[in-house]
């Protein structure tokens, strides 16, 4: 893996002299300026500085160049992706993606580019890498969440058994209750005053009121007249 690094690096730095030889005294085009100003941010690890200024620099008519930066293109962008593959699968999967059509135009520019070629298998295979690590986040995130799904679910059944336990306790409590009502209302409550006299004059007025109450005095006087003590 290292040394698969270590070789893209070298070929940067490389074709960075490549362009430096080439001019020789001429001054660098602005095209050949942005390239190098590439190689330096690369260097530096600086990968989203390296591809602008590799972008940039497409504005030429060198077919070498534009092969040269279609391969550091890819070279930058495998490295990015490589950089966030640990932390973000899906973004890393993104430049690598991208990595891959980078080689893919360096190679139709030059089909003997050894390296385009290598580089290429090796980004597509990091791809396959970054989608099963996402696909195993992913798996673990959801075992994660049904896990802590069925503990709410499992939480929930407690707290409503507990629930009716105590629906059921105070029911029993309150079933208690009418029966200590039905005995308090039979028995005789005390009669007011104003009941006594109403009571009293409803019998005075009856048919039974004052001769039925002397009757029954006869009746009790009667019985206590014929015993003998």
């Amino acid at each position: 893996m290292k040394k698969n690094i270590l070789l893209i690096l070298s070929v940067i730095i490389s074709l960075g002299s490549l362009v430096s030889s080439a001019l020789g005294e001429e001054k660098a085009t602005s095209a050949e300026q942005s390239y190098n100003k590439g190689i330096d941010f690369y260097k530096e690890l600086d990968y989203n500085k390296a591809i602008d200024n590799f972008l940039g620099s497409f504005n030429t008519d060198n077919s070498k160049l534009e092969q040269w930066i279609n391969y550091n293109l890819g070279n930058a962008a495998c490295a990015q992706g490589q950089k966030v593959q640990a932390s973000n699968p899906q973004a890393a999967q993104e430049a690598y993606s991208q990595a891959l059509e980078f080689f893919r135009r360096a190679i139709e520019l030059n089909s003997q580019d050894q390296n385009a070629k290598h580089n290429y298998e090796l980004t597509a295979l990091k791809l396959e890498q970054a989608k099963a690590q996402q696909q195993n986040n992913e798996k673990q995130q959801n075992d994660e969440q049904q896990e802590q799904q069925q503990k709410d679910e499992q939480q929930d059944k407690q707290e409503q058994a507990k629930k009716s336990d105590n629906d059921q306790a105070q029911s029993s409590d309150k079933g208690d209750q009418p029966q200590e009502n039905t005995q308090q209302q039979g028995q005789p409550q005390e009669m007011t005053k104003e009941q006594a006299k109403m009571l009293l004059e409803n019998f005075q007025n009856s048919e039974d009121g004052p001769t039925g109450l002397r009757q029954l005095q006869q009746k009790a006087e009667g019985a206590r007249g014929d015993k003998d003590w």
